[in-house]
């Protein structure tokens, strides 16, 4: 799933993109990446997230 998002800055327009893969039944990756102006993209965060068995 993916979020696409942009920001109106006074100087300038911020844009950044959510994106949570499901790498199986119990794992959830979830990523925020920056666009920088030039086209390339800064990852800022990664989480993995496990389902707790018990």
């Amino acid at each position: 799933m993916t979020l696409a998002a942009e920001a109106q800055l006074p100087d300038r327009v911020l844009r950044w993109r959510e994106v949570t893969e499901r790498l199986d039944e119990d794992t959830r990756v979830y990523r925020s990446i920056f666009v920088l102006p030039d086209g390339g993209e800064f990852e800022t965060m990664t989480a993995t997230y496990r389902r707790r068995r018990g």
